[in-house]
């Protein structure tokens, strides 16, 4: 019995050394599962424009709600930790991961978001690891165990502190204005007062001042409004989009060339938040109360320098101008910007149907190089011995393509190309002499079509 006892008490103190040794760290590990033990990150922000959540408050945030259930719009900062797709084609959304300090701790996944301005993605370099971004959108706990973005229900809000890429952070414009005819809004003041607005909510009537920064669409028959943006100092940055507004007086555009970029103007009107995402004017409801500080247009404008008798193709730096030589011109003209209409980067062509009914449609004429939109040089590009043709209303006279400048060269298209005018149609072909391929591509950015009288 005693040896019994005896053996019983080893057991335990063979255990009990055992279950020590568990205890104790080795000097090359350690007790948590061979992860060193971090300090989280202290949540802060309030997930507004003005003071967005870090990633710490936002997982948080979205851990308390219940499974499954959409946030309301949110803004987020943090840096990009692991990117595991970006589409430049197709939907345009990236998937990635961020974290308040770049590792992998603590991080949330942001799922098929958009690029900057809720526009697709178009580069596939436009977010790299170790960016700083802020991320605008609605947020979830998916199945209740994963924080992430809704499903194209976000975008990159700005990077490196900028909302446009490859630029240098700039100190926001001062704001200024009253918004009254006396004292106009300058756009920085009004952004920021539509911004702060309940989405789709329209103002009352107001005064925005700024410079033109680029012009979407100019209408001279039909509506006869103009889509454009305008900003503080004439750049993109802090833009505001002028929505089908009108001329003058409050009067249709009659004129093709009545704003251009660069004009300093005055919009009278309402404006609204857009879905609660997009400052704008309510359409058919501003118009342009002063250009260039006049309320007035020019009188004399620079004319066009007429093109030569006879002569149907002409070429003048980066501008390609198709002359229908048995026609006479008319004042109704209608402008497109080819890279604002939404064009999907690196497309195949085929027709697309202008604001007033025309229809431009693509062909590559039996050559193996298609006709293809191009984000980077922001419009069109048709190869040798390719053609387009438009489709007009009515009668065309005159066919005016702004063209891509790049390294020195303006691609205006070949010497040797051609144009035909058929009833309601124009016909460009690129034609090149004794070969299928080289020359010079015809990329086109900007097209005004004038109609015959």
């Amino acid at each position: 019995m005693k040896k019994f006892f005896y053996l019983m008490m080893a057991f335990a103190v063979t255990a009990s050394t055992l279950t020590s040794c568990e205890d104790v760290p080795s000097p090359y590990d350690n007790p948590n599962n061979k992860k060193q033990e971090v300090t989280p990150s202290q949540a802060n922000g309030s997930g507004t424009e003005a003071d967005p959540y870090n990633v710490a408050a936002l997982n948080a945030h979205l851990k308390s709600l219940k499974a499954d259930s959409a946030t309301a719009e949110t803004f987020v900062k943090g840096k990009v930790v692991a990117i595991k797709e970006l589409q430049t084609n197709s939907f345009g959304n990236a998937t990635y991961y961020i974290s308040d300090d770049g590792t992998t701790t603590g991080q949330l996944y942001i799922y098929r978001s958009l690029d900057l301005d809720n526009k697709k993605f178009t580069d596939a370099n436009a977010i790299k690891v170790g960016d700083e971004v802020v991320i605008r959108g609605q947020f979830v706990n998916y199945r209740g165990n994963t924080p992430e973005t809704v499903p194209n229900k976000s975008y990159l809000y700005s990077i490196n502190g900028n909302k446009q890429h490859g630029t240098t952070p700039t100190t926001p414009t001062t704001k200024v204005g009253e918004g009254t005819e006396a004292s106009p809004y300058n756009v920085a003041t009004m952004v920021a007062h539509l911004t702060s607005l309940k989405a789709d909510s329209a103002t009352a009537e107001m005064f925005v001042k700024g410079k033109i920064v680029s012009i979407k669409e100019l209408q001279t028959s039909g509506f006869g409004n103009a889509t454009y943006y305008i900003s503080d100092d004439g750049t993109a940055t802090g833009q505001l989009y002028i929505y089908r507004s009108l001329d003058l007086d409050n009067k249709k555009f009659t004129g093709a060339n009545a704003i251009k970029v660069g004009d300093e103007v005055v919009i009278r009107g309402q404006f609204v938040n857009y879905r609660g995402n997009t400052p704008e004017t309510v359409p058919n409801k501003s118009y342009l109360y002063s250009i260039n500080g006049k309320k007035q247009h020019d009188s004399n404008p620079t004319p066009n320098p007429p093109a030569q008798a006879g002569e149907a193709v002409v070429i003048n730096g980066n501008t390609l101008t198709l002359n229908n030589t048995t026609a006479t011109a008319g004042t109704e003209t209608l402008t497109v910007d080819l890279n604002a209409i939404g064009i999907t980067d690196a497309s195949d062509l085929s027709n697309i149907a202008l604001s007033d009914g025309s229809v431009l449609s693509f062909s590559a004429n039996g050559q193996t190089n298609v006709p293809k939109f191009f984000a980077k040089s922001k419009g069109i590009r048709v190869y040798a011995n390719n053609s387009f043709t438009i489709k007009g209303k009515k009668a065309i006279a005159k066919i005016v393509i702004t063209c891509d400048v790049y390294q020195g060269t303006n691609y205006t298209g070949n010497s040797t190309a051609t144009v035909s005018f058929t009833g309601n149609n124009a016909t460009y072909t690129n034609t090149l002499v004794g070969a299928t391929k080289g020359g010079v591509q015809l990329r086109l950015q900007t097209i005004t079509i004038t109609y015959a009288q």
